[in-house]
């Protein structure tokens, strides 16, 4: 049973939700491990299983930082490469370009586009701040994926990259394509934003298993932290009821 500590804990959640700790709490509420969760994702084929040694350096990641997304990048961090970046890019305008250039990198050869290319915002209305209910030409970009050619636009954001933009339209290319890759985001909620490239329906699998939040794009981020509200919504009325049946 959940103390009182944890409830309030649960409640402050419920006002400000974090995918980090929202997955913390699920795993220590359905006694997840490190173990479990290294074999959930070698029952499903996610990763091969781990040899008692492996297991052991994951036993001393646990005692340090117990459920986290630490131990969901070192047990995908073999068997997936992961392109963590910032949202908010160094330079105005940004250069989306060279972030699917680097989504590329993770893809292992399966997606590799020809003639990719962007047309930038017109200098005058390149400004350092964003305001969201200001009108903007954007960016144009187009790419050609399987013989065919794509074109889609990014928002201009400011010095923040258009990440919606650029996963759907990858993840569009290859599902057109037939591939069951696709790019995701990991812990979605953050601007520290790390994506993964792996079979879709697999990967969709083992996030239900094990609480992970994922999302394709921040609209969906929004969708599956509800889905989380709502699951940590139960959880503490549940102990509430066993702490006055108590």
């Amino acid at each position: 049973m959940i103390g009182g500590d944890v409830v309030s804990t649960l409640q402050i959640q419920m006002i400000e939700f974090n995918p980090y700790t929202a997955m913390e709490i699920a795993w220590t509420h359905n006694g997840i491990t490190h173990r479990v969760a290294a074999q959930r994702m070698a029952n499903v084929g996610m990763i091969p299983p781990l040899s008692e040694e492996q297991l052991s350096v994951l036993d001393a990641e646990w005692l340090e930082w117990g459920p986290s997304d630490s131990i969901i990048f070192s047990l995908l961090g073999d068997s997936f490469q992961l392109a963590p970046f910032d949202a908010e890019a160094s330079t105005i305008p940004v250069d989306h370009v060279h972030l699917i250039e680097e989504l590329m990198e993770i893809s292992a050869n399966v997606f590799q586009v020809e003639a990719l290319s962007e047309i930038r915002p017109a200098e005058d209305e390149v400004t350092e701040i964003w305001d969201a209910a200001e009108e903007s030409e954007g960016y144009e970009l187009q790419f050609t994926y399987n013989d065919k050619l794509y074109r889609f636009t990014a928002r201009y954001m400011g010095d923040w990259y258009d990440v919606d933009a650029v996963l759907d339209a990858l993840n569009l290319a290859l599902e057109e394509a037939g591939h069951s890759e696709r790019f995701y985001i990991l812990f979605p909620g953050d601007q520290f934003i790390t994506v993964i490239f792996a079979p879709e329906n697999t990967l969709l699998q083992v996030a239900e298993q094990l609480y992970i939040p994922i999302a394709r794009n921040s609209q969906d981020a929004i969708n599956r932290a509800m889905v989380y509200q709502q699951y940590l919504s139960q959880i503490m009325e549940d102990d509430i009821s066993e702490t006055e049946q108590d």
